[in-house]
């Protein structure tokens, strides 16, 4: 068919209905088409999917013309693009946070064409991680923390570290039968040892932005008391929470060992993590302790418990267990 269509029509009317993987197959297969297959489409499928993964601004490619290698490269980018939905759109949470806490100076972070041609010369090099192991390392190395990389580096005895903590992957045959991360395994987003156990990667990313990477940025923290016992806490600490709300991040402390005791944490991320915040805010729920704690980025003079936004989100995921009047005990503290 393609000696009768001319090659205007295959451009514009044929090749931006076709997939990826049939893009490539045309293009290293037909000689009398193949030029039909350009730079440009590739684009086009990128654009679309940063903007249908909630990426815009977050994440982009380089667009420069004269890069050598282009085709390759912006074929590189769209297949990581277009593998993973899920994990990107978690990502995408993730970066912005990362952001209003300091670890890049700019947004959007661009994927490396460095970076791909090094990494990325077989599909067989991304799939040897997990997937959400596998698309973080593709910006990773944009983030640092304290002048030092976030970049997932694989360390000589096969765990892997990101900065100063080191990462490793529990299989799913490793955790004991009824264990409770056992019944949400994914092997896109595995269950993670990093002293912690973390029932995913994305979990232990989020919880170490939270509670590590975010250290040294100007904050305010509000403490409050309340009995273990309480129904309310303890749904707070194992309930549902709606993504509008807030992003569940739940871990615990088993001591380094899986047939032992878990203590449970969970963070409540309600602020930071949609288009437009530049608020980062979130509740920690320590059940050992018996507190809930409100970490805000938002300012407030010391003695103040006047923080708008932070209060306003947390109260309204704490209003569902009943606790919206227990964060009002707490005093402030100010970081600066």
């Amino acid at each position: 068919m393609e000696w009768f269509l001319p090659l205007e029509l295959w451009g514009g009317r044929v090749v931006p209905l076709l997939t990826l993987r049939e893009l490539v197959n045309l293009r290293s297969t037909s000689h009398a088409v193949g030029d039909a297959v350009t730079c440009d489409e590739l684009l086009r499928i990128i654009d679309a999917e940063i903007s249908c993964r909630s990426l815009n601004g977050l994440i982009d490619v380089n667009r420069c013309a004269s890069l050598l290698g282009r085709f390759a490269y912006l074929l590189r980018c769209a297949w990581v693009l277009q593998r993973a939905e899920r994990e990107w759109r978690l990502m995408g949470m993730f970066i912005q946070l990362a952001a209003i806490y300091g670890l890049t100076p700019r947004l959007p972070l661009v994927l490396s064409a460095d970076w791909m041609a090094a990494n990325l010369r077989t599909r067989a090099a991304f799939d040897r991680l997990p997937l959400a192991m596998a698309i973080y390392s593709t910006f990773g190395h944009h983030l640092t923390h304290h002048g030092h990389t976030l970049a997932l580096q694989q360390s000589a005895n096969g765990a892997y570290h990101i900065g100063n903590l080191s990462v490793r992957v529990v299989p799913l045959g490793a955790l004991p039968a009824g264990h409770r991360y056992a019944g949400t395994y994914d092997r896109k987003d595995p269950v993670i040892r990093s002293d912690w156990l973390f029932p995913s990667f994305t979990s232990f990313l989020l919880r170490s932005l939270c509670r590590v990477w975010s250290c040294g940025a100007p904050h305010a923290t509000l403490r409050t008391h309340i009995r273990r016992d309480n129904p309310g806490y303890l749904s707070l600490l194992a309930g549902e929470i709606d993504r509008d709300e807030g992003i569940v991040v739940d871990y615990c402390w088993d001591r380094g060992d899986l047939h032992g005791p878990m203590d449970e944490w969970r963070i409540v991320i309600v602020s930071g993590y949609r288009r437009g915040e530049t608020i980062a805010a979130h509740l920690l729920v320590e059940w050992v302790a018996g507190a809930i704690e409100l970490h805000t980025t938002e300012r407030s003079a010391a003695g103040d418990t006047r923080l708008n936004v932070s209060m306003g989100r947390a109260v309204s995921v704490l209003r569902r267990f009943g606790l919206e009047h227990t964060i009002n005990r707490g005093r402030v503290h100010v970081d600066v």
